[in-house]
């Protein structure tokens, strides 16, 4: 496969493009059809003698190429904040196993009465005072 050469971008166009999505409502979804027909009546020393349909194609591009800018730096934004509220969650983690008040501590170490139960055998043979066996 030959590779894709590299979108021309009107540099001003682009420009001239957020500047109008940043000054207008336009809400969630944009039609670039009006969008390429208001640019070219503002800025009609240097769009009005474009074709239409050209000028349309030419500002559907650069919206494309606008969008998926945005969806990157939307993407990366929201990385940055999970990275940034994990981090804070790995270190309240370790100020609460570092400085809890709880006894924590304590699951390391069996519950009395389970020790009372297994120790019990032992407890018998020292009041017989039976010799161990050694099952070798």
């Amino acid at each position: 496969m030959k590779p894709r050469p590299a979108v021309f971008v009107d540099r001003k166009l682009k420009q001239r493009v957020i500047q109008y999505l940043s000054s207008n409502r336009c809400g969630k979804y944009v039609d670039t059809g009006v969008l390429a027909s208001d640019l070219q009546r503002m800025y009609s020393v240097d769009y009005g003698r474009r074709k239409r349909n050209a000028f349309r194609i030419q500002v559907e591009k650069v919206f494309s190429i606008i969008s998926s800018e945005k969806e990157l730096k939307d993407l990366k934004e929201l990385e940055d904040g999970h990275l940034a509220k994990r981090a804070r969650q790995d270190e309240e983690d370790e100020y609460t196993e570092s400085y809890s008040d709880d006894d924590s501590d304590m699951e390391d170490y069996p519950d009395p009465r389970e020790t009372q139960i297994l120790f019990q055998p032992l407890r018998s043979w020292n009041r017989k005072k039976l010799p161990l066996r050694h099952h070798c």
